[in-house]
């Protein structure tokens, strides 16, 4: 069986052409080159502002849901009452909307007279425990709104107790801290949270003052 005559002058025209051929092909190959680069650039973009688009998507809901921890978890903080005259209180607050399950406390709130000029020592030092870890043998449980006393003063104890330093502190000479911590968790998450307190007494009034960490909610 022969070709046709037709055939034959296809296959020389591709033969006498080829180099033709070839460029053509080059420059087809380049032409889709040209034209694929940019629509991989563009489908790599497009998969990044996906890929960002939902990050962003799974921080804001991580953000949303610790929003909404916060605003269930339980607060505990740290008041006072009476006065400076006949005899003061410290009280723990659960200013939350869940109770708290108080883990830890300083046995002793901690007085603490700094001359003027001076201030307490950072970090602050807390009880026994603190730091490492300790617990309450028996936890307390403070219900939303409710309160719970941790510490009762009497005046003339405040003011003679440190040893004849009252006559300096009454001369405004120096300045008397009380400071404290407790450690508690939540029933949302099972959290450990702080609270860090610390009161100057001055003009008959207990003030929230300190430095850095001593007044403290985590």
């Amino acid at each position: 069986m022969y070709a046709s005559p037709m055939w034959h002058c296809f296959w020389l025209w591709v033969y006498w052409n080829a180099p033709t051929i070839q460029v053509a092909a080059a420059v087809v190959q380049m032409v889709v080159t040209i034209i694929g680069v940019p629509l991989l650039l563009l489908t790599l973009r497009a998969n990044s502002r996906a890929a960002k688009a939902a990050a962003d998507s799974a921080e804001a809901a991580l953000k949303s849901a610790e929003i909404l921890v916060n605003s269930e978890r339980p607060w505990l903080l740290v008041e006072w009452e009476g006065d400076l005259i006949q005899g003061f209180s410290f009280w723990l607050r659960n200013a939350g909307k869940t109770p708290a399950k108080v883990i830890w406390l300083d046995p002793l709130i901690t007085g603490q007279l700094i001359a003027i000029g001076s201030t307490l020592p950072e970090p602050p030092r807390y009880g026994y425990g603190f730091a490492e870890g300790g617990q309450l043998v028996n936890a307390r449980w403070i219900a939303p709104g409710g309160r719970d006393q941790i510490g009762l003063f009497d005046s003339f104890g405040v003011y003679g107790k440190f040893d004849g330093s009252s006559t300096h502190f009454e001369a405004g000479l120096n300045r008397l801290f009380l400071y404290g911590a407790i450690k508690y968790a939540d029933t949302l998450t099972d959290r450990e949270h702080r609270t860090h307190f610390c009161y100057r007494l001055g003009n008959y009034q207990l003030f929230l003052d300190g430095p850095p960490g001593y007044n403290e909610l985590t």
